[in-house]
């Protein structure tokens, strides 16, 4: 009898993605969003998230000059974690995920800056443990959501 092989399954690469996440006890959400450009991710706010004006300004102002390298690190590849320091809001920029270790070690340092800006502006810079435990549930959450958008059941 022939034994039957697993079919391994190969990811998709997520092209376009976006949801918001929110940080479990702190009432803060980061859109997160993958695969798009700077004006997409400033359409998205607008009309899907009907992100408050100062973070829509604070996008907008991303085109002047002073923010081009910004800009560009964020579309060429390597990830971008932007905060909005009076109004807390956050996107998480990813310009690809197809579930591979240098995305997940992308996400996790761009989590990385998002828990210090965040525990920062709360007056938790020096709260070490919860910036730990933070930074262990939105990679956990992020990832499930990511894991399940490239291997649908």
């Amino acid at each position: 009898m022939k034994k039957k092989q697993k079919k391994i399954k190969t990811p998709k690469q997520l092209t376009k993605f976006w949801f918001v996440q929110g940080w479990g006890p702190l009432k803060v959400d980061t859109l997160v969003v993958i695969g798009y450009k700077h004006g997409e991710i400033i359409k998205i706010c607008k009309e899907k998230v009907k992100a408050d004006k100062f973070f829509v300004d604070f996008l907008e102002g991303l085109n002047d000059k002073k923010h081009e390298e910004e800009r560009n690190q964020a579309e060429s590849g390597s990830g971008y974690f932007l905060h909005h320091k009076e109004t807390g809001a956050s996107i998480l920029w990813l310009p690809v995920w197809r579930g591979e270790w240098r995305d997940y070690e992308t996400l996790i340092h761009e989590l990385n800056h998002g828990v210090y800006f965040i525990s920062r502006g709360r007056g938790m810079s020096e709260e070490f443990e919860f910036q730990a435990y933070q930074q262990e549930y939105l990679f956990r959450e992020i990832r499930r959501k990511l894991d399940k958008e490239l291997f649908p059941k």
